[in-house]
C-alpha cells in the first residue's frame, strides 16, 4: 500500500493579500516621485528685474523659484547704486526652477565726489573706496603717522 501524500497546509495569508498592497505601494511611490520631479523640472519664465533694487529683484526671482546671483559691478549714469543694470538669461526665457539668474549691479554714477580718507585706518579707507566701485592700491611710505593709516 502506498503512503498517502501529505495534504498541503493552506496559507495563513493568501498571496493576493501580499501582492495587492505591495503593488499599490510601489505605484504610489512612483506617482509621488514623478510629481516631485515634475515640479522641480518645471520651466518658468525669467522675469525682467532690470532697473530694480537687488533686494526687490531677488524677491521677484524667488516668486518664480529662481535664484539671484550677483555678477559684475558697473558704473551707470541712470541706474542707482545696487540697482540691476542687466541680467542673464534674458527676461522671458524659460528655465528650470532653481536656476541662478546672474545680474549686473550698478556701482552708481562714475562721477562722484571722492571720499576723504586721509587719516583713516587703511581698512576703513579701503572699504569706503571699494563701496564706490573703485579699485584700491596701496603704497607704503615713510611717515610720522601710525602704521596702516592713510597719509594721502
Amino acid at each position: 500500500m502506498e503512503a498517502p501524500t501529505p495534504r498541503r497546509r493552506p496559507r495563513l495569508i493568501p498571496l493576493w493579500a501580499i501582492v495587492a498592497p505591495a503593488s499599490v505601494l510601489v505605484v504610489g511611490i512612483g506617482l509621488i516621485a514623478y510629481a516631485v520631479w515634475a515640479r522641480q523640472t518645471a520651466l518658468v519664465p525669467v522675469p525682467n528685474v532690470a532697473n530694480l533694487d537687488v533686494a526687490v529683484a531677488r524677491s521677484r526671482l524667488a516668486e518664480q523659484g529662481l535664484l539671484l546671483q550677483r555678477g559684475d559691478r558697473r558704473f551707470s549714469p541712470s541706474i542707482p547704486v545696487d540697482g540691476v543694470i542687466d541680467q542673464m538669461p534674458s527676461p522671458g526665457v524659460r528655465v528650470p526652477r532653481g536656476t541662478p539668474i546672474t545680474v549686473v549691479v550698478s556701482a552708481g554714477s562714475e562721477s562722484f565726489p571722492m571720499p576723504e580718507v586721509t587719516g583713516l585706518p587703511l581698512q576703513t579707507a579701503r572699504e569706503q573706496l571699494q563701496a564706490k566701485g573703485l579699485v584700491v592700491q596701496t603704497e607704503v611710505v615713510a611717515s610720522s603717522k601710525p602704521k596702516n593709516v592713510v597719509v594721502s
